[in-house]
């Protein structure tokens, strides 16, 4: 899920370390879970995940246990989840350019206050942004929104023992997504965000639609929000899809029965992987 991306992001490098927070229950835990074979009989898995969890939250079945006791190889969105040098080296690169307006500028009249509340709430002056690009803004703020405690491609990459670690981009690629929106769009990913301060309850109820593996939730979710907008959800979760298609194909080829691992509204809707694969020919077939 996108939001859980951009959260994600931020968990590199801003967010505290301690957590007391409850952790998500739902009636019958079932994160989404398939099973996808090539046309040549090559296996793996396509697991949905959630980037920031309250710790404690219990989201393994067995069902889950069973595919990865099989899997020989770990798929993420990247590889360096969970170093917070390589993430704050790659954000520090992009998020500083000069000749910047005003941060409370890039916002309507109407919301300048809010956006003022919202720094005041990090303890930062709204001078300190000013070189700071839109994007980088958005990926500040966000942080209030986000559960403390590791999300689930960080756990598993801690438990991945000796099956080795394949990402499907880089720290760079995906911030990079975000850089290169033109800065209407970053505007309206600020105000987003903005928009999600006001809703705290939102990420538990987003939360629970993961952990319940409610798909018509997240396919929502992947049309709500920040990508509502067009060119957003095509810069931000289509293009990304398309990247990583053929590379999902590959490693697939490769047989070593890849468990991947990816934000579950990437999986979703008509333009998932799921369905993707689908028509490429292979069989797709939900587990949970």
């Amino acid at each position: 899920m996108l939001r859980s991306f951009l959260l994600w992001l931020a968990a590199g490098f801003v967010l505290a370390a301690c957590s007391q927070e409850q952790p998500v229950e739902v009636e019958t835990v079932s994160p989404a879970l398939w099973e996808v074979t090539s046309p040549d009989g090559r296996k793996g898995w396509l697991f949905g995940t959630i980037h920031a969890l309250p710790d404690g939250t219990r989201w393994r079945t067995g069902v889950f246990g069973a595919a990865w006791a099989e899997a020989g190889t770990l798929v993420l969105e990247v590889p360096d989840v969970g170093d917070d040098d390589k993430i704050g080296e790659s954000f520090n690169q992009l998020v500083i350019s000069p000749d910047q307006p005003p941060v409370l500028d890039r916002v309507a009249p109407s919301r300048r206050d809010d956006l003022q509340a919202a720094l005041a709430g990090e303890g930062i002056e709204p001078d300190r942004m000013t070189r700071f690009e839109t994007w980088a803004v958005a990926l500040v703020l966000s942080r209030t929104n986000a559960f403390k405690g590791e999300g689930v491609d960080k756990q598993l990459k801690a438990a991945r023992g000796d099956r080795p670690l394949v990402g499907l981009e880089t720290t760079a690629d995906q911030l990079g997504a975000f850089d290169n929106l033109p800065e209407p769009q970053q505007r309206l990913l600020l105000l987003s965000v903005l928009d999600e301060r006001d809703a705290p309850d939102s990420k538990r109820r987003r939360a629970e639609a993961w952990l319940a593996g409610d798909i018509a939730a997240l396919e929502a979710e992947t049309r709500s929000g920040m990508l509502a907008n067009e060119e957003l959800r095509a810069r931000l979760l289509l293009a990304r899809n398309r990247a990583w298609l053929p590379r999902i194909e590959r490693i697939i080829a490769g047989g070593t029965r890849p468990l991947i691992a990816v934000g579950a509204g990437h999986l979703v809707g008509p333009d998932g992987l799921t369905e993707s694969l689908a028509r490429n020919g292979y069989e797709v077939r939900r587990l949970q």
